[in-house]
């Protein structure tokens, strides 16, 4: 540090000379300066700079006067840019005066590169510092949103590629700071952040971005319908053409959708998001084989289920005299094949669980249907991902009915097999590798279901006990295991369900113990450090 500072300093005074001398190019010396001591102290602690270099005097002395206003547009742009590396250090006064030297810059009237960087100040500041709480507060922010908002949209219509996730993110965090008056700007910023989205290529973080974005002013009541108007039009292109997207720009137009639906008001639902998308994306799901629309399209489902159920009962029949149930019904049945991917089955499982639950009634004659299917893809897979799911699956149900789910499981063969000793046999041999603390909370609490349903028959129903190993068995790598095929079986001892399941919500307790014990020595280590 004291070697830079050293040079910096000599660099810094040198710049004041050749301006004071009249040399055209002095600001290129100072503006090095700056970013070079921006740099360091982005990542900087200021416990090892604090002997040698005072961060704040540093910014309010050199920095604040290269944002004037008649400064050289690059310099003036490099020390906006330096803002977010010295927020940590700022003092309130000192952020509002950036805050209103970024105000100033944001202007039509300033070069673009400047602009852009008086966007990423404004997020900055904005956003919560170090201390978690935002270095301008929310009070003396709101006054200014419609400006800002009106600005940085202008603002994204013309950023590049590289300039676009700068603005979208400076964008985004205004708009999170809320103002009724935002309302009469939101039509401009939804416009040019669906354009960002259309044009990003499947630029995953201009995406993402882009899609919190929406969400974002979807959930200011006054603007619901208006995202989903918005939206509805490029929506519709995804689903209607898929082919002509890549595939991370149609998960990301999905994830929209799905964002948009469960927002808080009901407004939407009664217009093109209801009426329009809906059908497209029920039409797509039935048709189009792409995983890439497949698996984020089960999740689109999923929100309007829980969102507008009654709405689309009392939907007529949109394809082929069906209903939009029955077509519900045929998407999961085919996601169920042993023909579709892995990851179609890990999608639709939640899918199934929820149509199951939330249309018993509606759906009823489709149930063991749905569930056989269920049976079938899991008796196949090949990935514990997949087994996962599909288990949790069965668990969700047992723990919301557990009488009519034993019924189904104890009566009905799959393949020749009783349905329940294929569900619990997948169940008892994966169960100690499932992840996911909500997956692993769902199936423990159905097992403890299971011990307390006095159904002897359950009770006693063998299962794998204990993986026996073979000594004598050479080493078997994954592509022996494949070619083997059904011809080598697992050997696992027999045990009582009872017994299994009480044995594994043992080691699941303790399993849990253990992590919250090391997260706890973790967290103290951390404080102890900190002091």
């Amino acid at each position: 540090w004291q070697a830079v500072l050293s040079a910096v300093m000599g660099q810094l005074e040198a710049a004041g000379t050749a301006k004071q001398a009249g040399e055209d190019m002095w600001w290129l010396r100072r503006e090095a300066c700056v970013f070079s001591v921006a740099v360091m102290c982005a990542d900087a602690d200021e416990s090892d700079i604090s002997s040698v270099f005072r961060p704040a005097d540093f910014m309010e002395q050199v920095v604040l006067p290269d944002m004037a206003t008649g400064t050289p547009p690059v310099l003036r742009g490099r020390a906006l840019h330096c803002v977010s590396s010295f927020t940590q250090w700022l003092s309130p006064d000192t952020a509002v005066q950036c805050f209103k030297a970024a105000i100033a810059s944001i202007s039509e009237d300033s070069p673009l590169p400047v602009r852009m960087t008086a966007a990423r100040a404004i997020a900055s500041l904005s956003s919560s510092s170090h201390t978690g709480t935002p270095l301008l507060s929310e009070d003396f922010l709101r006054p200014h949103v419609p400006m800002l908002l009106q600005s940085i949209a202008k603002l994204l219509e013309n950023a590049t590629e590289d300039s676009a996730l700068i603005t979208l993110e400076a964008l985004h965090q205004v708009l999170k700071v809320g103002s009724k008056q935002a309302v009469v700007h939101m039509p401009l910023v939804l416009e040019q952040v669906l354009l960002a989205l259309g044009r990003c290529h499947g630029d995953v973080m201009i995406a993402n971005e882009a899609v919190e974005t929406v969400e974002t002013a979807a959930k200011i009541p006054e603007c619901t319908a208006m995202a989903a108007e918005a939206s509805a039009p490029l929506i519709l292109s995804v689903l209607q053409q898929p082919d002509k997207f890549v595939c991370t720009m149609v998960e990301s137009v999905l994830d929209l959708l799905a964002k948009i639906v469960r927002s808080p008001e009901s407004g939407p639902y009664k217009g093109p998001l209801l009426d329009t998308v809906l059908p497209a994306l029920v039409f797509a799901m039935i048709n189009v084989s792409s995983d890439d629309l497949l698996q984020p399209g089960c999740d689109c489902l999923r929100s309007y289920l829980r969102v507008c159920r009654e709405e689309m009962i009392a939907m007529g029949a949109l394809f082929g005299g069906h209903t939009v149930l029955e077509c519900y019904r045929l998407i999961i049945l085919r996601m169920l094949q042993p023909d579709a991917s892995e990851g179609c089955g890990v999608s639709v499982a939640p899918l199934a669980m929820q149509f199951i639950l939330r249309c018993r009634e509606e759906a009823r004659h489709a149930i063991g249907e749905i569930l056989a299917a269920a049976i079938t893809r899991m008796d196949g897979a090949n990935s514990l991902r997949l087994r996962q799911a599909l288990c949790v699956l069965f668990a969700r149900l047992l723990n919301e009915d557990l009488p009519a789910t034993l019924g189904f499981l104890e009566q009905h063969d799959v393949g020749g097999e009783r349905a329940v000793s294929i569900v619990m046999g997948h169940w008892c041999k994966d169960h100690r590798d499932f992840c996911g603390s909500y997956d692993v909370k769902v199936l423990t609490a159905a097992l403890g279901n299971l011990l307390i349903c006095g159904n002897p028959g359950i009770l006693n129903l063998p299962v794998p006990g204990t993986y026996v190993v073979d000594v004598n068995e050479g080493r078997v790598t994954r592509s022996m295991s494949r070619a083997a095929g059904k011809a080598k079986t697992d050997q696992w001892t027999q045990v009582p369900l009872a017994a299994k399941a009480f044995e594994l919500i043992v080691q699941t307790v303790a399993r849990e113990d253990k992590e919250e014990d090391e997260e706890g020595s973790w967290d103290s280590g951390e404080r102890d450090d900190d002091g």
